[in-house]
């Protein structure tokens, strides 16, 4: 998180030019700090694909554990739905280009973003929009969030 706060900041962070995925691929045997890098290494792919929200996808799946690619991804969608809150029709339409088995990471990090960071209503909004299939988890997932508040 450090190193993407970095790179926004100041264009610094501990990048390499010959590995889109470094630093989070070192992190082999600490689950919890690859997770976290590759979360915001999301953010990173936007900013170095001029914000390609489908460059960015491309990247995220091609992480060689495939364990971090929903969260990767869900990182994509976090970081755009906080700066698309003010059209969350745009916010659906981008989760429904990613790949149809990620779909639902996309709706995550999406809800994530738009109760922490932007409206409760328009949270609520947003997963009363989606596709049915995923309207439940959306709705369970907001409201655990905002009992976490309590």
């Amino acid at each position: 998180m450090q190193n993407i706060k970095q790179w926004n900041n100041n264009k610094g962070g501990d990048f390499v030019d010959s590995s889109w995925y470094y630093p989070c691929n070192q992190f082999e045997d600490n689950d919890a700090a690859s997770s976290m890098c590759y979360r915001y290494q999301a953010n990173y792919f936007l900013s170095q694909t001029d914000y390609s929200i489908n460059e960015a996808i491309d990247l995220c799946m091609r992480i060689t554990d495939k364990n971090y690619i929903p969260i990767c991804l869900k990182g994509i969608s976090a970081h755009t739905a906080k700066n698309n809150f003010d059209d969350i029709e745009k916010t659906k339409l981008m989760c429904n280009d990613f790949p149809n088995d990620y779909q639902q990471y996309c709706i995550k990090g999406a809800i994530e973003s738009l109760t922490r960071f932007v409206d409760d209503d328009l949270a609520e909004d947003f997963c009363l929009m989606i596709d049915d299939e995923f309207e439940e988890d959306c709705i369970k997932r907001h409201q655990q969030l905002l009992d976490l508040r309590q």
